[in-house]
């Protein structure tokens, strides 16, 4: 019988392995990007917050408003973002990602859903129930520690495992 530490030793690689595929998958859509380093973090900004308004663009990025706005114009211009007025506030600007936008950081991200997808496809019904049931498990674990983290546990905690019967 194989030990638990052999075992995540094992996860960790295929992990890996994975990882690497899924960034290869990327490398296309990485090398057509024309955006500056600057433009493609309010990207991420709008893609995980959005939408916000000009001001908390300029908090995430500790930048200036003056700044923030025109990183968000730039990519209004670009299409890949969208500014409009708060309905709950008209004095403030909201910007989110637009169509296009979504789908360029699903594919910087990802290569694309279809990549993944395809190759989920491939899996046999019974390898499939059971990444299904594992990924679960690890979502499960990764919300635990976030909130974990939210809290902020002192140094030195270990906190316990989610059992599978939570899942």
């Amino acid at each position: 019988m194989r030990s638990k530490e052999s075992t995540v030793s094992e996860v960790v690689e295929t992990y890996r392995s994975l990882v690497h595929a899924v960034v290869r998958a990327t490398v296309p859509a990485w090398l057509a990007l024309d955006l500056t380093v600057a433009q493609l973090k309010t990207l991420i900004v709008l893609a995980e917050e959005g939408p916000v308004s000009i001001g908390q663009v300029a908090a995430a990025l500790d930048i200036g408003l003056s700044a923030a706005s025109y990183l968000v114009d730039r990519l209004v211009q670009a299409e890949l973002a969208n500014r409009h007025e708060d309905p709950s506030d008209r004095r403030r600007t909201l910007a989110d990602l637009s169509p296009k936008g979504r789908d360029l950081v699903g594919r910087l991200r990802h290569g694309g859903p279809e990549h993944l997808r395809t190759w989920v496809r491939l899996l046999g019904e019974d390898d499939l129930n059971a990444l299904l049931c594992g990924l679960k498990a690890l979502a499960l674990v990764t919300q635990q520690q976030q909130d974990l983290e939210a809290v902020d546990l002192t140094a030195g905690e270990n906190p316990q495992p989610a059992s599978s019967t939570e899942i």
